[in-house]
């Protein structure tokens, strides 16, 4: 992202509350630090007898005291970049966040209609990472299926040469993956035209997309876009066919609305381990064999919700760097270098740019989609044992996160 550039970072700081003391002291702690509870010590803020005192500038996370405040922004000095990198001690309130936090404040202004108090420069700076965000979605699902990944080749040879490609967007909402009801179509024209390359390489002269979620439209939503050629020619590569439907992913859903198998699925931040959802049915009812791509907002999540699958035995193969973390085996050469791999997790080059705060930890961060595992749907190999590995490389890609190189940030 553009501001981490500035910065000389080149990853975004997501977990920087500290809960470790508190966690110690009171381990059924339920408050939101930072919000409803200082995020130093914990004592609940808000009320007539403790009223919060949010920080100055970012006006973002709350305490109890100007010394509880103080506390939070103390930040430890490293001796070198090496100690910094192998620290996992979160940094607080450093000034990082603050100024992260600053801009989350700007977004939601202009999202909210509220930029009167903004100098332009910073109002259209908000206006490029909102759409940025919403960009993310189309870029994601189109550069990650198009790109040399192994677990998605086979199924994209065989579906050029039926002409026609098949996805579901599973747990999709309308707010999210279609950017709410007055923007929808909107949304449709974007998939159509980050997919046209998807369609001309692998020659699909259809393309149909299929949201399908508990908050999906009331009303089943069509669209049907001409996927045009991103050359200099204008030239019509294929149809889209995008559906909305409304429910729970399961084999009566697909049977009651008539829906094809996919050839693929997709999620988007599912969020798998989240105690309010069961996805168990969802998944039993994706047959074994198909690929899938799913995001998450954050390292951890994605790691969670690999462990999860893994744990309902819905994934083929481990990423080599969390076969190492789970101590199973990794599909990796004896010189350590990953072989035809058919899974993977890495940071994703196609997020956007629009950073946010976390709902109940003030001084963590996460960026929409920046995560991203995919792999088969199956059962996992256990006959194939325990193999120590080396962890796969990180990728990161700190050009993809320039306007210049992803289509997200445009």
């Amino acid at each position: 992202m553009d501001f981490l550039r500035s910065c000389n970072l080149d990853d975004l700081p997501e977990q920087q509350t500290r809960t470790a003391h508190l966690i110690d002291a009171n381990p059924d702690f339920e408050f939101s630090l930072g919000f409803d509870a200082c995020c130093t010590c914990g004592k609940e803020v808000g009320t007539a007898e403790s009223p919060a005192i949010p920080c100055r500038n970012c006006k973002r996370v709350n305490y109890c005291s100007d010394a509880c405040r103080q506390q939070d922004a103390n930040v430890p000095i490293v001796s070198d970049s090496l100690e910094e990198e192998n620290r996992d001690t979160a940094m607080g309130h450093s000034a990082i966040i603050c100024s992260l936090l600053r801009l989350c404040e700007d977004d939601e202004a202009v999202e909210n209609g509220e930029e009167q108090s903004l100098e332009q420069h910073k109002v259209e700076a908000a206006r490029n990472r909102i759409e940025s965000e919403k960009h993310s979605y189309q870029a994601t699902l189109a550069n990650v299926l198009l790109g040399e990944t192994t677990c998605y080749s086979e199924t994209l040879r065989a579906c050029s040469k039926a002409g026609k490609l098949i996805l579901h967007i599973i747990g999709a909402s309308l707010d999210g993956e279609l950017w709410g009801d007055s923007e929808k179509d909107r949304a449709a024209k974007a998939y159509a035209d980050a997919l046209s390359d998807l369609a001309e390489t692998c020659r699909n002269e259809t393309i149909e997309l299929y949201f399908l979620g508990p908050e999906c439209p009331s009303e089943v939503y069509q669209q049907t876009v001409s996927m045009q050629s991103s050359g200099g020619e204008s030239t019509t590569t294929g149809t889209l066919r995008l559906f909305a439907i409304k429910g729970l992913y399961s084999a009566d859903l697909l049977k009651q609305h008539d829906i094809p198998k996919a050839d693929i699925v997709v999620f988007f931040n599912p969020g798998f381990t989240v105690p309010d959802y069961d996805w168990k049915e969802t998944l039993n009812s994706i047959e074994n064999g198909t690929p899938f791509l799913s995001t998450t907002n954050t390292e951890l999540e994605g790691i969670a919700d690999c462990q999860y699958l893994l744990d309902l035995d819905r994934i083929e193969s481990i990423p080599p760097g969390l076969a190492q973390m789970f101590d199973l085996y990794s599909e990796m050469d004896e010189d350590g270098e990953p072989n035809q791999l058919s899974s993977f997790f890495s940071e994703n080059p196609f997020c956007g740019n629009r950073v946010r705060q976390n709902g109940t930890m003030a001084n963590d961060v996460f960026v929409k989609n920046r995560w991203i595992l995919g792999g088969i749907i199956g059962s996992f190999d256990s006959a194939r044992g325990s193999t120590a590995t080396q962890p796969a490389k990180k990728i990161r890609a700190v050009e993809a996160n320039m306007k210049s190189g992803n289509p997200a940030l445009i």
